[in-house]
């Protein structure tokens, strides 16, 4: 595999700019995320086969000299990078795939111009009617079609160009999924053949939107060239392979035209191949934070014990949370390690008085990420009512550290504060003669829990 040509390029930055035929496309990704990058020429109608993939996973920081993220990781782990400049030549094993540099000062800064790519991939298919190629990548690019700082974006592509010269319905099946692609006589006539691209993530700076493209899990070449590392190459950029990896388990490309149609020039409608050239440069020694949120930290007073719910997510599923109490202050004091169900959802409850909490993630490959947060209880309000009649508010609550006979609930907006229930945790409050009621109430708590809701209206 070369650099990306003129010829390419020129290509490339056509659809990119949506001056091709609007493709239709199933609701797999939200309109939003597509922008205007889900394009199609020579067809009119086209529908893809939902996805049924571990997708790209989590996008790097941003590099301060290009502007783009230093790596994405796929749902396997697997972390390709794009660095300044980009690793080879752009011809010879191994390398990485990018435009090369023009004049301008950033394009030789950053060592590339127009486009570069993470990963790319292309299948090479020859039909009756001349040679099909089918190209796969996660690409960085500029919206202008030159490289320009502030113009950065990074997107799934998926791309089919294929002669032929009968109308009809067309299949192309991927290792991510199909599509059917609908060509009309017009198509025929006019000699566009099949020309198809799949572009998800146009936005200047929307790096998270090719976490949702077509392409991901990263497909990995077989065969590198001799003397390539594997540890530091997932494909040389040169070398034609077959390939591992299809998340629907089909390591292959395939082109099936309407039955009848001679593609191979054998009798056969279709054309197949599962030899790839794949280009991906494996990021080194990264330095990657777990992703942790944590979603809540509350209190509960159950038979005179206080206790703690901690609830979090952590990416990957494969990290250790563990929880501190920082009430005392310094490194504080551990509370145990989360519970996890595998799938990066987190849990713990403890005995434990604290007011602030710390969350450390660790995992393998990953560098240490620390969340803090108050604990605060959960307050429910369980009843708002307003009676026209007696012209009053009543309002109930329930706080989980309701039975703490330290505890109370109040109404700030009318300085009321609730009679509490101790066998309950529960607390109600009756307002005086209010003319006009509110559309909301809110409770609070003394440990800083609170909960709003709607005020109902009864005779």
């Amino acid at each position: 595999m070369n650099r990306i040509n003129n010829k390419e390029h020129n290509e490339m930055k056509t659809s990119s700019y949506g001056r091709e035929s609007l493709i239709k496309r199933m609701p797999s990704h939200p309109v939003n995320k597509i922008a205007a990058g889900c394009l199609i020429a020579a067809c009119l109608t086209f529908a893809a086969a939902p996805p049924a993939r571990a997708v790209l996973a989590q996008v790097g920081p941003v590099n301060s000299v290009s502007g783009f993220p230093m790596w994405y990781r796929d749902g396997n782990g697997i972390m390709l990078d794009l660095p300044v400049p980009p690793v080879g030549d752009g011809v010879n094993a191994p390398t990485m795939i990018y435009f090369p540099p023009s004049a301008s000062a950033f394009s030789q800064a950053i060592g590339w111009e127009s486009e570069a790519f993470y990963w790319m991939g292309r299948a090479i298919l020859n039909t009756r009617n001349g040679k099909a190629t089918a190209t796969f990548g996660l690409e960085a690019g500029f919206t202008t079609g030159v490289a320009i700082p502030g113009n950065q974006m990074c997107f799934s592509r998926i791309r089919l160009k294929c002669p032929a010269k009968v109308a009809g319905q067309y299949q192309f099946l991927h290792p991510w999924g199909s599509a059917t692609i609908q060509v009309s006589s017009a198509d025929i006539q006019a000699g566009k053949g099949i020309f198809y691209t799949e572009d998800i993530g146009l936005v200047p700076g929307g790096f998270t939107d090719a976490l949702n493209g077509t392409v991901g899990p990263f497909l990995k070449a077989v065969t590198l060239a001799p003397g390539v590392d594997p540890a530091v190459w997932y494909g040389d950029g040169a070398t034609t392979t077959k390939v591992t990896g299809s998340p629907i388990g089909f390591n292959q490309v395939k082109i099936v035209g309407p039955a009848g149609v001679d593609m191979d020039g054998k009798g056969n409608n279709f054309v197949v191949t599962d030899q790839f050239t794949v280009s991906g440069h494996v990021a080194q020694n990264p330095t990657i934070p777990v992703a942790l949120k944590l979603a809540r930290a509350t209190c509960n007073w159950i038979a005179g014990i206080e206790y703690i719910d901690v609830f979090a997510t952590a990416n990957p599923t494969t990290a250790t949370l563990n929880v501190r109490d920082l009430t005392a202050g310094g490194a504080g004091v551990p509370l145990g390690s989360m519970t996890t169900d595998g799938t990066g959802k987190y849990y713990l409850h403890a005995p434990s008085a604290a007011m602030n909490v710390a969350v450390d993630a660790t995992a393998a490959g990953f560098t240490l990420t620390s969340v803090t947060n108050s604990v605060v209880d959960f307050v429910w309000v369980t009843d708002a009512t307003y009676s026209i009649g007696a012209q009053m508010l009543k309002v109930t609550a329930y706080s989980s550290d309701g039975f703490d006979p330290a505890l109370s609930l109040s109404i700030p907006a009318y300085g009321g504060t609730l009679t509490m229930d101790r066998t309950t945790g529960s607390g109600t409050w009756i307002s005086p003669v209010l003319i006009v009621p509110p559309a909301t109430v809110t409770v609070q708590s003394s440990r800083f829990g609170l909960d709003s809701t709607s005020v109902f209206i009864a005779p």
